[in-house]
């Protein structure tokens, strides 16, 4: 389900469903995205058709945080400092790394 939404021909719609992404494909010629939280699997389906800016690759970095921190420190970009923990045990035992946080 598309519909038009501006006169320069914005669509919105829903982006889940790949039937419903493989039809949004045949009515634009580029995708954009406003916001990362966009399922790598549309773009995916998306790029045999059109043009996808930024592509999925960059997507996929962007929603994991290591892979984005990671990235940044290799473009000369710095970040605070990090930890990652990939449980909840984990974070356990990290904590006590973070002496100046309150719990």
């Amino acid at each position: 389900m598309s519909r038009r939404v501006g006169r320069g021909g914005a669509y919105a719609g829903r982006i889940h469903r790949p039937l419903g992404v493989g039809k949004f494909a045949k009515q634009v010629d580029v995708v954009t995205l406003e916001w990362e939280n966009v399922p790598v699997e549309a773009l995916e389906i998306l790029k045999p058709h059109i043009a996808v800016h930024p592509s999925a690759d960059v997507l996929r970095v962007a929603q994991d945080r290591e892979q984005e921190k990671t990235f940044a420190r290799m473009c000369g970009i710095g970040t605070a400092e990090y930890i990652v923990a990939h449980s909840a045990a984990e974070l356990e035992k990290l904590l006590p790394k973070f002496r100046c946080l309150p719990f």
